[in-house]
């Protein structure tokens, strides 16, 4: 329940604040995307309305007496794409700031027939590309405003509910191929409690109040973006309000957190926020509570018309403990003898220098990634017991990138260059234990190495711009070894099309190769003293794409896509120790890529994705999308064996509608097919010595994959209720995952069987092993989760 200071705190803000409502304000101002410029005499309309402007000689408009409430907004402008911006929210409390970057068309008024883009895409990715609003992840049934859980809602992207972790799948790829950039600076880590060496964790770090939009690119890359087989994400912080102050305060059962945007003199806005969150609230019986604090802070400074500044700041700091006073069965016991202590932090920093030509634009990027993770674990949780585990890594990426684009009459060309110092120090002290016994992991490291990129793009219509074609290439090198040194290996050349065959009706297809580093704990692991990952002649890992599909924009501001995709991997990293591809691991806490590998399997995932979108019409909104998926790789024997990313079939339909009174009621519904998982090895498990120092099973990797979980499917519902005053806002919200308590999707643990007393049992035909016994499936059941956001 919420705290009793918390609703004190709140009533006196309804006494303070209460107030006869006024009328809201959109305003703003519509800028030519390529040089910054104002434009002057844009029509400005709010859809389904009769309310509309024009901006004057600055490019400013603004229109007044809005009800409060959710506009879909649009500029149109002869000689440019047409723009629309979707579900702005109008307050009463405050002016909404609206502001659009307008498109110039390749060819002249004479040449052509302007027709509105109800989902446009850019020529360099025509396809596989997903967008989401800042509305449409905060009102999302189950997304705790989360992006990370908000994306598995978009067709090709899978990450089991059942776990409660965001281990993100996308078209089969593991949850290691992933990359994230933040208004163009690269983040390394978006989730707290991030696996090192992947993506995954427990919960997204960036607040969905603070985003302006999030683009998931699950193909057709752009050319800029390195380090990437299965995903781009592409992510866009709102910038403060220039205008006026405003917060934001959120009060829930998860977490808490304060918002805040505004401006520092005529010149410079701000973005900042603080959250923090702990779990023992809505999990009071689990054995494992998590809890954590982000900040994020931004700035832009606008120096003049043609160069602005942009300073920019993410960090979050990750703690996860045990809870001992959890009811005592043989499963909690298990969790407790298995649980880790973690300490993580992680940050970036970064400046951003973006400069506009008369025809086209320069970012200069500056920035900081750092990594800090420190695991421990001692049996029986005693610190005065042997030691099991201490692992302590710091890494660290400097990066300078440039980037630039350049506007012609018939073609946009963008080319740039990036530059990465990056170093880690590795202290480990660890148990490897299979079916062959225990060998103990002791060493120390520091590694550090440079890494340089090239990038070269353009694009160009035709057919009266019927046809865009997309050219680009891409190269990375760096000195770790003779493997990643040679530019020539790494050339990463793509290709688009995009035929419109109506104006509602587009072909679109895309190829391209490209390649990804093994995680950084794979290039910095020791063995015998050595880099042996290095002695290895591991390589960059190798992904090839093709993508055909088709999209149809309906009139009702909707689409329907169909895409079809086959990927291809070659120098797959393979586990030496384990004989598995380690394409099937990456998911859950710790460490991913610490060991002895080789640059041996190879792999291949295909598909079908569709999906249908609706943007707010007459109060309704939603998305529908269903994905067949085979994922496999090869092992050993080059035979390729499915991996524990095919899930088959995934289907996810979410529904809303908005209500009189401002009332608003969402409701989402999840399907996954059966995942593939590897049985036990119980003999070995069961050794006293093997459990003792391991805590749970060992895997046969012998029958890798054989077995598949049940189907898993989940009901989550959020309803809210919105209320506008004269100087704030208050948002009442509840939001209930697995509603129908739906438990499964996961395999069942081996456990020990322990008597009345809770006491280990010793095998009477092995007293060298335990009893063991198995575990039904345990997943999170019903997760209710109420709250308060209070605006002003």
């Amino acid at each position: 329940m919420i705290k009793k200071a918390n609703l004190l705190f709140l009533g006196l803000l309804l006494i303070h604040f209460a107030g006869k409502a006024q009328q809201g304000v959109i305003k703003g101002r519509v800028l030519d995307a390529k040089n910054n410029e104002s434009l002057p005499f844009v029509n400005v309309s709010i859809l389904d309305t009769t309310k509309g402007t024009s901006t004057d000689d600055k490019g400013s408009f603004e229109i007044g007496n809005l009800k409060p409430g959710y506009y879909n907004i649009q500029a149109t402008y002869i000689g440019y794409e047409t723009n629309t911006i979707y579900e702005i929210q109008v307050f009463n409390s405050k002016p909404t700031i609206v502001n659009f970057a307008m498109i110039e068309l390749a060819q002249t008024l004479d040449e052509i027939v302007i027709k509105p883009k109800l989902f446009s895409r850019p020529k360099e990715t025509p396809m596989s590309i997903k967008s989401l609003g800042v509305t449409e992840i905060m009102r999302s049934p189950g997304g705790g405003r989360d992006i990370s859980r908000v994306v598995q809602t978009l067709p090709g992207v899978a990450s089991s509910p059942a776990s409660n972790r965001n281990d993100m799948i996308i078209r089969g790829g593991g949850p290691s191929e992933n990359k994230f950039y933040v208004d163009g600076f690269e983040v390394n880590a978006i989730n707290h409690f991030t696996t090192q060496g992947a993506s995954g964790g427990v919960w997204g770090i960036i607040d969905a109040n603070q985003l302006k939009q999030l683009n998931l690119i699950s193909g057709a890359f752009p050319a800029y973006a390195n380090n990437a087989l299965s995903s781009v994400f592409d992510i866009e912080l709102k910038e403060g309000n220039i205008d006026k102050f405003d917060m934001q305060l959120n009060l829930g059962i998860l977490q808490r957190g304060l918002n805040a945007n505004g401006h520092i003199g005529k010149n410079t806005t701000f973005l900042t926020g603080i959250r923090q969150a702990n779990f023992d609230l809505i999990f009071p019986n689990r054995t494992i509570i998590p809890s954590f604090t982000d900040v994020i802070a931004k700035t832009v400074t606008k120096i003049n018309d043609k160069n602005k500044i942009e300073l920019f700041g993410l960090m979050a700091f990750d703690d996860l403990n045990f809870n001992t006073d959890v009811e005592k069965t043989d499963e909690h016991l298990y969790s407790l003898e298995r649980v880790r202590r973690i300490k993580q932090n992680t940050y970036t920093l970064g400046v951003k220098w973006m400069k506009y030509w008369d025809n086209g634009s320069t970012n200069i990027i500056l920035s900081r990634n750092s990594l800090t993770n420190d695991i421990t674990k001692h049996k029986d949780n005693d610190e005065t017991q042997l030691k099991l585990l201490d692992y302590y890594a710091e890494e660290t990426t400097n990066t300078l990138a440039i980037r630039n684009k350049l506007y012609f009459k018939d073609y946009k060309l963008g080319f740039g260059a990036s530059y990465k110092y990056k170093a880690q120090t590795v202290d480990n002290l660890s148990y490897r234990v299979n079916a062959n016994g225990i060998q103990p992991i002791d060493f120390e490291t520091e590694l550090n190495f440079q890494k340089m990129g090239l990038y070269i793009n353009g694009s160009k219509s035709y057919l009266d711009n019927a046809l865009d074609v997309s050219i680009g290439v891409r190269t990375d090198f760096s000195n770790y070894s003779d493997q990643f040194s040679n530019p020539l290996e790494q050339i990463s050349p793509r290709i688009s099309l995009s035929y419109a065959l109506s104006d509602k009706l587009s072909l679109n297809a895309n190829t391209g190769i490209y390649y990804q580093d093994p995680s950084f704990t794979s290039l910095a692991f020791i063995e015998n003293d050595v880099l042996i990952n290095k002695e290895n002649e591991i390589k960059p890992i190798q992904s090839t794409h093709y993508i055909a599909g088709l999209e149809y924009n309906t009139a009702i501001n909707s689409s329907i896509t169909l895409e079809g995709f086959y990927k291809q991997y070659a120098n797959y990293p393979f586990s030496v120790n384990d004989q598995i591809s380690l394409a099937n691991k990456g998911a859950g806490f710790g460490v991913y890529g610490a060991e002895s590998l080789t640059s041996t399997s190879k792999g291949r995932s295909y598909g079908l994705e569709i999906m249908y979108q609706q943007k707010l019409y007459k109060g309704f909104y939603g998305m529908l999308s269903y994905t067949y998926i085979k994922s496999e790789f090869t092992n050993d024997d080059d035979n390729y064996i499915a991996s524990s990313w095919d899930y088959g079939h995934i289907l996810s339909a979410t529904i809303g509608k908005r209500f009189k009174r401002n009332w608003e009621v969402g409701a989402k519904w999840v399907f996954y097919g059966g995942t593939p998982y590897t049985p036990y090895d119980e003999n070995a498990s069961a050794n006293i010595q093997n459990w003792d120092t391991r805590n749970k099973g060992i895997l046969d990797y012998s029958k890798l994959n054989t077995l598949r979980t049940n189907n898993y499917h989940q009901l989550d519902i959020r309803v809210d209720k919105k209320f506008y005053f004269r100087k704030w806002n208050l948002n009442l919200f509840a939001d209930i995952q697995n509603v129908y308590d739906y438990i499964g999707g996961v395999p069942p643990n081996l456990i020990l069987d322990r008597d009345a007393n809770f006491e280990t049992q010793l095998d009477p035909n092995n007293p060298n092993s335990y009893v063991t016994k198995y575990a039904k499936p345990e997943g999170f059941g019903l997760r209710p989760n109420i709250g308060i956001i209070v605006e002003f």
